[in-house]
């Protein structure tokens, strides 16, 4: 059984160290076929596909929120110097933004109250882009 079949059927990538050095000998001396054989590490490793799909679905929602970062940082860009960013931004745009910690307003002070003031749209691309770019 070659490695790019266990992954399919077992629905998780191994490393070639663990597929070579461990699992296909482990294989090679049993004498079932590959799908029994892929059902039984299947429920062998159960919580561990289990944190495999948790982390991989981690990693896709990251990579989606940089790529959707990205589509912002260009509106941003592109947008009127002084237009705030809470207006120029939809819902998820302001959601991917809070989620790594780049503000779109300013706390200020009027007349002795905490007021928030909205930040410019220039001042949010940079933050932006600086983040992205450490990213």
């Amino acid at each position: 059984m070659l490695k790019t079949e266990f992954e399919e059927r077992v629905k998780m990538n191994v490393t070639d160290n663990e597929y070579y050095d461990i699992i296909e000998p482990m294989y090679m001396r049993s004498d079932v076929d590959k799908d029994e054989f892929c059902a039984m590490w299947r429920k062998m490793n159960r919580k561990r596909i289990a944190a495999y799909k948790i982390e991989l679905q981690a990693q896709q929602e990251a990579a989606a929120r940089i790529e959707r970062l990205w589509k912002t940082e260009r509106k941003l860009f592109l947008a009127i110097r002084w237009i705030s960013a809470e207006n120029l931004l939809n819902g998820q745009e302001l959601a991917d933004l809070h989620a790594v910690n780049i503000s779109t307003h300013r706390m200020g002070h009027l007349n002795g109250h905490d007021i928030k003031i909205p930040c410019s749209a220039n001042k949010v691309w940079y933050e932006l882009h600086e983040y992205l770019m450490s990213a």
